[in-house]
């Protein structure tokens, strides 16, 4: 990968508050908890930060996201 000789500078967590608590009330109580990977564009992160991760409406004229039909994608592995 040409991006193999990357170091990562800094790690950021974001909390966006009626998520948190939606997490905390409806996904917690279910269990099995992973902490995975989703890879995205740096011109999406503005967007990821303030919203969250979305499914656009299929009707929307919004393309990128559906390669394998509406949906989240992630991964256990970074690579």
């Amino acid at each position: 990968h040409v991006t193999a000789g990357y170091k990562v500078k800094k790690v950021y967590k974001v909390k966006i508050g009626v998520m948190d608590i939606a997490f905390s009330d409806e996904g917690l109580p279910l269990g099995n908890i992973k902490e995975l990977w989703h890879g995205t564009k740096c011109s999406n992160m503005l967007s990821i930060m303030k919203k969250g991760l979305i499914i656009p409406c299929s009707s929307s004229g919004h393309v990128t996201g559906r390669m394998f039909d509406d949906g989240l994608y992630f991964t256990d592995q970074s690579t």
